[in-house]
């Protein structure tokens, strides 16, 4: 997980990168059919084409349309949002994921997991600040991005009884493709020789940094597993430094330090009670 959050900040970023020359239509579209190549070779070489046969074609079309919205709502909040800021909000996700891993996957959140939960939670409206002057309604993107996240996230852990890693984002990746492709013609800009680079590793990071976070929530429980994904708010902080020189204001820094502090104390419970 904290290697798979490494590698999705660093797609952000170059995706960041992208929505600053190119359409977001164009980003989604493009993007995720360069990361669907890798996945398609992969599939061949490790299973054959069979591999990519879908079992459970409903969970797959349900996750299939969460990871679509999911990911037009990163690349629309990138867009208009510094990267410490879309990923400091996004990280209420795993109260989301908390809350309904004890209803569908009859996991036990524990009194130290909920504790860190609202200590993100506060974290997280002190970056948005509702009612202040500085408050501006694309934050709310992220926010909704957190929510679906953490949704996806449920159907993710149940899929992986059934379909494989590269099965799950293969068909996700599909209807990602048939939603957005369809439309980017409308808004087509030609691509340059740099535009073509940052999109073909923007790709390859997204298909490489799902494949790792698939396989996390394989092996470990939904609750526990999704607060690794805070050590993305290093990589974000450092990636916004030094692409764009952009370092967090003291409202957004204090609310990662609760939300990273939340993800300390969790862990410790976790290897202290060693589940």
């Amino acid at each position: 997980m904290v290697l798979g959050s490494g590698l999705v900040i660093g797609c952000d970023a170059l995706s960041k990168l992208l929505t600053e020359s190119y359409p977001v239509e164009q980003v989604l579209g493009l993007r995720q059919l360069i990361a669907t190549v890798p996945l398609v070779i992969f599939a061949l070489f490790s299973g054959g084409i069979r591999c990519l046969k879908p079992i459970n074609v409903t969970g797959q079309l349900i996750r299939g349309i969460l990871f679509c919205i999911a990911t037009w709502l990163v690349i629309l909040s990138l867009k208009h949002l510094p990267l410490p800021t879309v990923n400091s909000i996004g990280f209420s996700a795993p109260i989301v994921v908390a809350a309904l891993s004890m209803a569908s996957l009859k996991e036990q959140v524990g009194l130290a997991r909920w504790i860190a939960i609202i200590m993100g939670f506060i974290g997280v409206l002190l970056i948005i600040r509702p009612g202040s002057a500085s408050f501006t309604w694309v934050l709310l993107l992220p926010v909704c991005l957190a929510l679906c996240n953490g949704i996806r996230d449920i159907y993710t852990r149940g899929l992986t009884k059934t379909e494989t890693s590269v099965n799950i984002l293969f068909w996700s990746s599909i209807v990602v493709l048939l939603v957005s492709l369809p439309s980017a013609p409308l808004t087509w800009k030609a691509l340059d020789l740099a535009g073509v680079i940052i999109f073909v590793f923007s790709g390859l990071l997204y298909a490489a940094a799902h494949v790792t976070m698939i396989e996390a929530f394989r092996f470990g429980r939904a609750a526990a597993i999704s607060s690794y994904r805070y050590s993305a708010l290093i990589w974000s902080v450092l990636f916004a430094y030094l692409i764009w020189e952009h370092l967090p204001n003291i409202f957004v820094l204090i609310g990662m330090t609760l939300i990273a502090g939340g993800s300390i104390f969790m862990l410790r419970q976790e290897v202290r009670h060693g589940s």
